[in-house]
């Protein structure tokens, strides 16, 4: 009976590292992904603007995200900072600078 708290102490440590390390390889493999990918400019319009707030009382993380429409009616949903995400406006059109799912920055054209 002595055993068993420490064999589920152990379990549970296992566990919270192993999700540590998936997030980590998760986050490398973006990272690598995106470093390989051709960095591109493409004229797209502005279709969408959306933002995520996770947290609770001990702090929160919010996350911005920004839909954009190129010409041949395609749309891809990008993470952006908070900075970018700020000057964009639904139905602004310009130039998108991105390398994979990494945006560099959007020229709008007025």
């Amino acid at each position: 009976m002595e055993i068993l708290p420490f064999i589920i102490i152990a379990v549970a440590g296992l566990l919270v590292v192993g999700i540590f390390v998936l997030i980590i390889v998760s986050l490398i493999t973006t990272f690598i992904r995106n470093a390989s990918s051709p960095r591109l400019a493409r004229e797209a319009r502005v279709v969408g603007k959306r933002l995520h707030v996770s947290g609770g009382k001990s702090g929160s993380s919010t996350y911005y995200y920004a839909t954009f429409e190129f010409p041949n009616g395609s749309r891809e949903e990008f993470g952006v900072g908070s900075k970018i995400y700020a000057m964009l406006a639904e139905g602004d059109f310009g130039t998108l600078h991105f390398q994979g799912t990494y945006v560099w920055e959007f020229n709008r054209r007025i």
